[in-house]
């Protein structure tokens, strides 16, 4: 996993893999947790700034 999300890269791999194998289920799986992921990351994307602050507070 990267910094910001899982590399879109990997996710169309898993998601072809998951596609050839027939296992619809994984695949819809990895969908919704590639989404929820994303919407996660945006809302923390625009807390970020703060929380960098927060750090480099000695």
């Amino acid at each position: 996993m990267s910094e910001g999300g899982l590399d879109p890269q990997v996710f169309r791999q898993r998601l072809v893999a998951l596609a050839v194998s027939g296992d619809v289920l994984g695949w819809w799986d990895w969908i919704q947790c590639w989404r929820r992921q994303e919407h996660q990351r945006q809302r923390t994307m625009k807390t970020d700034w703060m929380d960098d602050a927060d750090d480099r507070r000695p």
